[in-house]
């Protein structure tokens, strides 16, 4: 029987289940709660700072993507018979057209 591929090490674990803390600890001292002590959390610049950076390191950034670019969607009735037969044959609306000529490329000296 074949072993088992694993998607995780234990340091991958560790790594997330500290991450998570950390994350923890800031939420708790952004919105003013109490920690399982009972007591308000306090944190120093220099540790909001330390935990950002950490995070930063173990946990991936999610960026607003935007597209840029057009969609041209051509509806079937919209093409012409020559448009529909290309594409029957395997080929695609816009697709560069084989030219005549040399089909192999020339050689190297």
């Amino acid at each position: 029987m074949a072993a088992r591929k694993r998607t995780w090490t234990p340091q991958i674990v560790r790594d997330r289940m500290r991450a998570a803390a950390i994350s923890k600890r800031l939420q708790q001292f952004a919105l003013g709660e109490k920690d399982e002590g009972g007591l308000p959390v306090n944190m120093t610049p220099a540790q909001v700072t330390a935990a950002l950076g950490i995070l930063k390191k173990c946990v991936p950034d999610l960026s607003a993507v935007e597209h840029s670019g057009e969609i041209a969607h051509k509806h079937t009735r919209d093409m012409t018979d020559e448009e529909l037969a290309a594409i029957a044959a395997g080929g695609s609306v816009g697709a560069a057209v084989e030219t005549e000529g040399a089909s192999e490329p020339p050689s190297i000296q």
